[in-house]
């Protein structure tokens, strides 16, 4: 295999790893998954996200918090951009996300944000986690929706972990079923 080949190879496979890391995140953040969103930062990462500014780390259980009385949270991520220099990179990725609350006093409110995470990346002991993260937000919408509007007449329902069926499913993978 020829050097060029084999550069292209391994900047693919960091690629995905990074590609990784922002699914993992998202999916962190719609079924509250604090182990999932904190393997995405490193320990001293930043955060700018809406009206958060601070540490990585402290906005996890914020965002968890926010999300409490969310249901049906989906995030959804395209466009990812990734150029890598050495073990850094900058990312720039698309995403969309829809939420409904929880209902109060009869009312509920569906939530649309659609917007960019220009993210920092750093590899460190061999592995991509986010060292700085920018949430630009392009639009958001927020309306007042009848319990009836999108309500699931049957089946299974997405949930926090560990409640989503993810998890249990995951779980039965790991162990061989």
């Amino acid at each position: 295999m020829s050097n060029l080949r084999e550069s292209q190879l391994i900047q693919l496979a960091d690629i995905h790893e990074i590609t990784q890391v922002i699914y993992t995140y998202c999916h962190g953040v719609d079924h509250s998954d604090e182990e999932a969103l904190r393997s995405c930062f490193h320990p001293d990462a930043t955060h700018e996200h809406g009206e958060y500014k601070g540490k990585s780390l402290d906005f996890i259980p914020f965002i968890i918090d926010f999300n409490r009385d969310r249901r049906g949270q989906t995030h959804a991520v395209t466009n990812c951009i990734v150029r890598i220099e050495a073990d850094r990179a900058f990312s720039d990725s698309q995403f969309s996300a829809y939420s409904r609350s929880t209902p109060i006093d009869g009312k509920i409110n569906e939530m649309f944000v659609k917007g960019r995470y220009l993210d920092r990346f750093e590899r460190r002991n061999g592995a991509w986690k986010i060292s700085h993260r920018l949430g630009v937000h392009d639009r958001e919408i927020m309306a007042e929706a009848p319990e009836s509007n999108g309500a699931v007449t049957g089946g299974l329902r997405s949930g926090a972990k560990p409640n989503d069926p993810y998890y249990q499913m995951l779980d039965d993978f790991l162990r061989g079923k």
